[in-house]
């Protein structure tokens, strides 16, 4: 599991100024992790958003991972 944390941190961290990632990237990124063989996302959001679809930075502002929970089935 620390490899999909490192891996959905790692996307996240690594864009641009006013990025805006999708839920469906991370899903992506994800799946390149050996073992994953199914993500399901609960929660994708920023500290003063409800559940998006996609985040977005501001044109003078990067995305930053927060809090990452992943469990297995």
């Amino acid at each position: 599991m620390q490899d999909a944390v490192d891996t959905a941190t790692d996307f996240l961290n690594s864009n641009s100024l006013g990025a805006t990632i999708d839920a469906s990237d991370l899903i992506n990124a994800l799946y390149s992790v050996s073992g994953i063989d199914r993500v399901i996302i609960i929660n994708f959001s920023t500290e003063d958003s409800g559940n998006v679809s996609s985040i977005s930075a501001e044109s003078n502002e990067y995305l930053r991972a927060g809090t990452i929970k992943i469990t297995s089935e």
